[in-house]
C-alpha cells in the first residue's frame, strides 16, 4: 500500500492543503478526495493527520466514501479498519476500536501470503489491540507483548513501530507509578522520532515527558519540556496539541502561582488566541487561571460549576475542572466557610471517583479514593476513611499496581494511629482543634502531589 519513501505513522511531503484545519476548506478537501486528486495513500495520510489533530469533522465522510468506492478491494479495506480503530481510540471508545481491530486481524490471518506492508499492518493491529488492553487497565498483558515484540523482532520492525511501542510502554509505566522506567522509554521513543523527523510524535512525546517530570516535582524540566512540545506542535500546526500544551502549562504555572508573571506563557496565549478561541471550554479554564492569579478578582463556585455543565466537557477535561474546583473548595474551607462548602466538597469527590472508575483511569481513580478517605478524616469518620482504602486495595489487586497498594497500606497505618490517638471525636469538637486543619492540609498535599508521593514507593 505505501510508497517506497513512506512509513505509516509518519507524514512525509504531504500537500499543505492536507494540514488545513479551517472549516471553510473542509468541503474543498472532500471534493478533492472524490475527484481522485489524491492517491489512496495520501487519503490515508490525511485521515491519520486528522486523527492526530483530533479533527473529526471530515473523517466519517471520508470513511463512508472509501467503504463504497473500494468495497471490493480487500487491501484498502484492511487499512481502513485500522484507521477506524485509531479514530475510536482517539475518541476513547475502546470497545468500538476493538471491534475494528479484531475484524482487521481476522481478515489478515486469512490472507495466504503476507507481503511486507501487510505484515507491518498486522503488527500495527496487534500493537493497537494491546494499547486498548492497557487503556482498560490490563497493564501486564500489554507490557509483556510490547517487550517481547521488541526483543524478538527488533531488527525487522520499522522505526515508526518501535516509536509507537516505546511510547506505549512509557504510558504503561506511568500508570503503574514507575516513573523512572517511563522516562527511559519516552527518551527512546523521542530519539527515534527525532531521527525520522516525525514532528507530530516529537510534540506528543515531549508533552508526556513534561507530564512525567511534573508528576515527580521536577517543575523546571517539566516547564522546558512543555515549551519544546509547544514549539514542535507549532511546526506541525496541530491545534489540538498546541491547545493541550497551553492548558498543561497553565496548570503547571497555576500550581506555582506564576500564570500572570510568566511572560513566555502570556505571549503564547496572545499568539494562539484564535486557536484557543475555537475551544471555549479550554479558553474558559485559562481565563480562570488568570483570574486566580489576580488577587483582586474572586473566583465564584459557579465559575467551575458552569464549566462542568458544558456539553463539550469530555471526561478528561472534566477531571481537570473537578480538581481545580476542589482547590477552590479547600481554600474556602480553610477560610472558615466549612459548613457552606462541605456538601459541595463531598459531591465533587464523588463525581471525580465515578468518572475515573467508569473510564478505568486507575491512577486517578486511586487518587480520588485517597482524597475521599481524607474527606472522611476531615469529618472525623475514621471507620469510613479506613474502609475506603481497604476497598480500593481489593479493587486494584492483580492489576500490577503494587506501588499504589504500598501507598494505600501506609495510609491505612496512619488512620489506625489516628484512631488510637483521637478516638471517637465529634466534628464539632474537632473544628476547634488543629485536627481538621491537619487533614485539610493533607488533602491539599495529595491533590497536588499524589504522583510524587507514589514515586517514593517505586
Amino acid at each position: 500500500m505505501k510508497g517506497k519513501n513512506q512509513q505509516r505513522g509518519i507524514l512525509i511531503n504531504m500537500p499543505d492543503s492536507l494540514f488545513d484545519n479551517d472549516e471553510s476548506s473542509s468541503q474543498n478537501e472532500m471534493d478533492r478526495v472524490k475527484g481522485n486528486l489524491y492517491s489512496i495513500d495520501e487519503v490515508f495520510e490525511m485521515i491519520e493527520n486528522l486523527i492526530i489533530k483530533k479533527d473529526f469533522r471530515l473523517i466519517s465522510e471520508i470513511f463512508f466514501y472509501i467503504r463504497n468506492k473500494f468495497s471490493d478491494n480487500n487491501i484498502v479495506l484492511l487499512n481502513l479498519y485500522y484507521y477506524q480503530a485509531l479514530k475510536e481510540i482517539s475518541s476513547y471508545q475502546i470497545n468500538n476500536a476493538k471491534k475494528f481491530i479484531n475484524l482487521g486481524i481476522s481478515k489478515l490471518l486469512y490472507v495466504p501470503t503476507l507481503d511486507g506492508s501487510l505484515k507491518n499492518l498486522l503488527n500495527l493491529y496487534y500493537i493497537e489491540r494491546h494499547r486498548c488492553n492497557y487503556l482498560q487497565g490490563n497493564y501486564k498483558e500489554a507490557l509483556d507483548y510490547y517487550t517481547n515484540l521488541l526483543s524478538d523482532n527488533f531488527q525487522e520492525l520499522q522505526e515508526n513501530l518501535k516509536l509507537k511501542v516505546y511510547s506505549y510502554i512509557g504510558e504503561i509505566y506511568y500508570d503503574m507509578g514507575l516513573f523512572k522506567e517511563c522516562l527511559e522509554n519516552y527518551e527512546k521513543a523521542l530519539k527515534i522520532a527525532m531521527e525520522i523527523k516525525s514532528y507530530h510524535s516529537i510534540a506528543y512525546i515531549l508533552n508526556n515527558h513534561a507530564k512525567t517530570h511534573k508528576s515527580i516535582n521536577n517543575v523546571d524540566i517539566s516547564y522546558e519540556s512543555y515549551k519544546l512540545s509547544l514549539h514542535f506542535s507549532e511546526k506541525t500546526n496541530n491545534p489540538f496539541i498546541i491547545t493541550k500544551n497551553l492548558l498543561d502549562l497553565g496548570i503547571l504555572l497555576n500550581s506555582q502561582g506564576q500564570v500572570l508573571s510568566d511572560q513566555y506563557y502570556l505571549q503564547k496565549l496572545t499568539e494562539h488566541e484564535n486557536v484557543i478561541g475555537k475551544n471555549q471550554l479550554i479558553e474558559s479554564i485559562i481565563k480562570l487561571f488568570k483570574k486566580n492569579a489576580d488577587f483582586l478578582q474572586e473566583i465564584r463556585f459557579e465559575d467551575y460549576e458552569e464549566l462542568l455543565l458544558q456539553e463539550n466537557c469530555d471526561f478528561q477535561t472534566k477531571i481537570i475542572v473537578l480538581e481545580l474546583y476542589l482547590q477552590l473548595l479547600l481554600k474556602n474551607m480553610k477560610e472558615n466557610r466549612f459548613d457552606e462548602v462541605f456538601v459541595k466538597f463531598q459531591n465533587t469527590i464523588n463525581e471525580l471517583e465515578t468518572i475515573t472508575r467508569n473510564n478505568k483511569l486507575y491512577p486517578i481513580f486511586i487518587k480520588s479514593r485517597l482524597l475521599k478517605s481524607k474527606y472522611y478524616l476531615i469529618d472525623a469518620n475514621f471507620q469510613k476513611a479506613l474502609l475506603v482504602l481497604q476497598e480500593t486495595i481489593e479493587q486494584i489487586k492483580g492489576k500490577n499496581l503494587d506501588i499504589y497498594i504500598k501507598l494505600l497500606e501506609t495510609e491505612i497505618q496512619k488512620i489506625n494511629m489516628n484512631t488510637i490517638l483521637f478516638g471517637k471525636i465529634t466534628l464539632e469538637a474537632l473544628q476547634v482543634t488543629s485536627f481538621v486543619t491537619q487533614h485539610l492540609n493533607e488533602f491539599l498535599h495529595y491533590l497536588f502531589n499524589f504522583t510524587y508521593m507514589v514515586s517514593k514507593y517505586s
